[in-house]
């Protein structure tokens, strides 16, 4: 006989399972322990078969009877009684159930019959249990178990979360009239939840020497970024069987894709996953990987960079993705993403946004502050409006002695034009523009120390009679403000000075 429990109710949240091995359902466990979850990458549609006897018994149960649903009895059923459980569930049965779909592992060889209920279209069912005359008792502590038969498999029309709740009564009329209940206990029969799990978590990298970055701060040009991990969780398929990563997800020919920043990195091995260096040298920003069967066995791991050694290294933050290209996968997820490390400059980094235009009509001047306990140089990095960029040392500047900065100590005042003739020395093709309308456009100057941090200080200021009171109004801020000054880390400040020389005006 083919029998189904029909599912139909709004979607609820998925519950993650990821390494707990499933067993029977547990409902004397709170809410039910090892509900059967299925993947939700399943597409219902408008019904799909559920084999929860065989996710049931995936991973053993506690009794002798693997169970799709186990529970105490809670109660002794003596030689020669019977008592009547009640199983509620959230939705009418689309087909009969038999005595076969009940049992339990005592001693007492049990029969189960049919009382009422358990029709099509019906919500519960109350089933006698009784232990033969002359046989053993029913022990409270043995345990009720329900399971579809093999083939009698469940149908789930969406992705409700189901419950399924059991009661125990002396006597049939009060198992009808719920009444006089002897024992009462419910939880979590079927959950979905995701099938797989794709993240990466830091392998805390080293920083890029802000002071040589082509070279990381240790003096290697190899780091490991980040830790991938590409893998299963414990969930079923419709068919009752654990979902793996190259079946039912990204098999064969799946794509990895790793996107950030490749500059310094276009060498062969520039990015590897796993040690497996990508299809071809990191380029365009980003670097690719296919898998020839399974990416969770053969890609999962360190994502790790390697520097040219020539070029500099920037900052640069990273995301991998994954995508079954050969859509040989029971289920299609598309493309799947997540963030992927990153790497940061050490020490610290200010910048000065609107520098004004070289030999231009006003002058503006630049100050660079090491306000830290520490003496350490200083790497300026100019980019004009295209987003050309030129890098040198700070004593690269005319009038500047020297490339470090004395712990809290200032530069003199440096004119913008001299900034430019560093950058324009170190790259005589680095230009602000073309000549003609755009001649004008102004620059951007990066400066990075190799002494403190980014973090922002907190600060208060004071608003004069800002709530229109009379009196001041002082209020705490932290974070952003107006002009940011770093904790201990470096920061530049822009000068403007008036065209008659009388005035001058702090641009940042």
């Amino acid at each position: 006989m083919y029998k189904k429990i029909l599912l139909s109710s709004a979607i609820a949240a998925a519950l993650g399972t990821s390494g707990v091995a499933h067993a029977a359902v547990d409902l004397d466990q709170p809410n039910g322990q090892n509900p059967l979850v299925f993947a939700e990458e399943i597409a219902v549609g408008s019904g799909v078969d559920l084999n929860v006897t065989a996710a049931g018994t995936n991973g053993g149960g506690d009794s002798a009877t693997a169970a799709a649903v186990e529970v105490d009895f809670g109660f002794t059923i003596g030689q020669g009684t019977s008592k009547y459980v009640r199983l509620g569930f959230d939705q009418p049965l689309a087909a009969a159930l038999v005595p076969d779909d009940f049992g339990d592992d005592s001693a007492a060889a049990a029969t189960y019959s049919i009382s009422q209920g358990g029709q099509a279209g019906d919500s519960f069912v109350i089933v006698e249990v009784a232990a033969p005359t002359g046989g053993a008792d029913v022990l409270q502590d043995d345990r009720f178990a329900f399971q579809p038969q093999d083939g009698d498999e469940i149908e789930a029309t969406d992705q409700n979360t189901r419950s399924i709740s059991y009661d125990l009564y002396e006597t049939a009329v009060d198992a009808v009239n719920e009444t006089n209940l002897l024992v009462s206990k419910s939880g979590q029969w079927i959950t979905w939840g995701p099938g797989y799990d794709l993240t990466c978590t830091s392998a805390n990298p080293s920083q890029i020497d802000v002071v040589d970055p082509t070279q990381f701060v240790d003096g290697t040009n190899t780091t490991n970024v980040s830790n991938l991990n590409l893998s299963a969780l414990n969930v079923f398929t419709e068919g009752g069987t654990a979902v793996t990563i190259p079946a039912n997800y990204f098999g064969a020919g799946a794509e990895v894709v790793v996107e950030g920043s490749t500059e310094a990195f276009e060498t062969a091995a520039g990015f590897t996953l796993n040690t497996v260096a990508a299809d071809a040298a990191p380029a365009n920003g980003s670097a690719t990987w296919t898998a020839t069967a399974d990416p969770a066995a053969e890609l999962n791991g360190v994502f790790a960079v390697t520097a040219d050694g020539t070029n500099e290294m920037v900052q640069s933050n990273y995301t991998l993705s994954v995508t079954d290209t050969a859509g040989a996968a029971t289920y299609d997820v598309g493309t799947v993403s997540t963030a992927c490390g990153n790497l940061q400059f050490s020490g610290s980094t200010d910048r000065l946004d609107f520098a004004l235009t070289p030999n231009g009509a006003f002058q503006q001047l630049a100050r660079i502050t090491n306000p830290s306990g520490t003496a350490g140089d200083v790497t300026v990095t100019v980019i004009n409006d295209d987003g050309d960029q030129v890098s040198f040392d700070l004593g690269d500047i005319n009038g500047v002695a020297s490339n470090s900065l004395d712990a809290r100590a200032s530069t003199k005042l440096i004119n913008i034009d001299d900034i430019y003739a560093a950058a324009q020395a170190a790259d005589p093709a680095f230009a602000i523009a073309a000549t003609g309308p755009d001649s004008k456009n102004k620059l951007r100057v990066v400066v990075r120390g190799e002494f403190g941090g980014d973090a922002v200080e907190g600060y208060s200021a004071t608003d004069r009679d800002s709530d229109g009171s009379g009196t001041s109004v002082t209020t705490s801020f932290t974070g952003e403000r107006l002009v940011e000054r770093r904790e201990d880390g470096i920061y530049i400040q822009g000068l403007t000075v008036s065209r008659d020389n009388n005035a001058f005006f702090q641009t940042k």
